[in-house]
């Protein structure tokens, strides 16, 4: 009987493992999915406000018109006025996995200042050794950006100006603060910067 018991007690315990790990993959691949939405989301809402002149920095005082936050309809309004169409079930995805806080439920939801920061934040990863420069246009290096450093989008990606056309973005490293502008890939289309998979963070 007591030789029952354990291998029972064994079975039971394997079981609460593999639903725990089960419970774990599940919630990785419901983040990486609430992820891939709000990238969509940010990249959508930086394409809007670059397509009329503007930075991205500017979108919440657009959006929530001088107000402490910013609606998911407000968001979805400034959209549809710019030609710049997003289903409402992507846009409150994004709004919802941003707050700090869990909202009650009740009434649109809404985002602070730095809770839409966090939506539209986009950042990219160095692959391969390039330079930071200051101007859109190639020039000199400001200093050589290293594998692995991440990068925040401040605009773009914009085409350089010469006959090769090559995509680059504002950014500014997180390793020193360092602000200038990144080309994305090679000529031979090799990425040196890629926005990170979501898995990953």
């Amino acid at each position: 009987l007591s030789q029952r018991l354990a291998k029972l007690e064994a079975r039971l315990v394997l079981s609460e493992r593999r639903a725990v790990e089960g419970r774990k993959v599940t919630a990785r691949i419901l983040a990486h999915k609430v992820e891939e939405v709000r990238l969509e989301v940010a990249v959508k809402l930086r394409q809007c406000i670059e397509q009329l002149g503007g930075k991205a920095v500017d979108l919440f005082q657009i959006i929530a018109k001088g107000e402490d936050v910013a609606s998911v309809e407000e968001a979805q309004v400034f959209l549809k006025e710019n030609n710049c169409e997003m289903e409402m079930e992507k846009l409150s995805k994004a709004f919802a996995a941003c707050k700090s806080t869990p909202q009650d439920g009740s009434g649109p939801v809404k985002v602070t200042r730095e809770e839409f920061g966090r939506i539209i934040r986009l950042c990219y990863e160095v692959k391969t050794a390039v330079d930071l420069t200051e101007q859109l246009a190639l020039g000199p290096a400001m200093r050589s950006l290293q594998p692995g450093e991440i990068l925040e989008v401040q605009a773009g990606p914009r085409s350089e100006p010469s006959t090769e056309g090559m995509l680059r973005i504002h950014a500014r490293a997180q390793l020193d603060g360092a602000l200038g502008w990144v080309t994305l890939s090679s000529s031979e289309g090799e990425y040196l910067v890629k926005k990170p998979n979501p898995t990953s963070s």
